[in-house]
């Protein structure tokens, strides 16, 4: 775990960089979020990447460090107890949380950084950062190909994928407090619809005031 580092740094640190905010993309096990956010990292690499901490085993393919910070359960609380995470949850029997410190690594100059979000944590991100937060709650076209999906991890029991079917109807009835809501029925399509979103939310005019400053200097002048 990092040194602790709160939220009154972090928000100096966003203070500092207007122009950042963060894309969190949730949605049922399944829909394809890390698979949007690999494909968004892939084509924009002004896009960054807040690597979060997780107690649960690495999937095939996966790497520490890279895809998630996997440590042991004593270690995640410990982080706990020494205030380390800006938000944690626990799902499916596992601990996942996003440190202060990841959080800050991430912010840089009008950077924006992406976050695969489980749907129960997305909502302390929205009251914590609240217009830095830009939430997307991605869906897969239907409960058939969203049982195909889940079918295919291999690394997961039967019962596992079961528990993630049933939870996904409550999951959907959380769809309307996001932002934007993408049907990832084709990848590429959903990965364009999320960086349009991004474009159009760079153009905010409250991550913008070096922009409107300066016209308004050279009004005056």
């Amino acid at each position: 775990m990092e040194t602790p580092f709160g939220i009154e740094a972090l928000q100096d640190r966003l203070d500092r960089h207007p122009g950042s905010f963060v894309v969190i993309l949730s949605g049922p096990a399944g829909a394809g979020k890390t698979s949007i956010r690999q494909g968004l990292l892939a084509r924009d690499n002004s896009l960054r990447r807040c690597v979060t901490t997780t107690t649960r085993a690495k999937r095939h393919g996966e790497t520490n460090g890279v895809d998630y910070h996997f440590v042991s359960e004593d270690a995640f609380r410990s982080g706990l107890q020494a205030g380390c995470f800006f938000e944690w949850a626990e799902v499916y029997g596992f601990l996942y949380g996003a440190t202060f410190e990841a959080i800050a690594r991430a912010i840089g100059k009008r950077g924006v950084v992406l976050l695969v979000v489980d749907v129960q944590g997305a909502s302390a991100w929205k009251r914590l950062l609240r217009k830095r937060c830009v939430s997307v709650f991605v869906l897969p076209p239907s409960v058939e190909v969203l049982e195909q999906r889940l079918g295919g991890r291999r690394s997961e029991a039967v019962s596992a994928m079961r528990r993630r079917l049933e939870n996904a109807g409550t999951e959907v009835e959380k769809a309307v407090e996001f932002d934007y809501l993408v049907v990832n029925s084709d990848l590429d399509r959903a990965i364009s619809e999320v960086q349009e979103l991004i474009r159009v939310e760079r153009r905010r005019p409250w991550r913008t005031p070096d922009l409107l400053d300066e016209f308004a200097r050279r009004n005056v002048t």
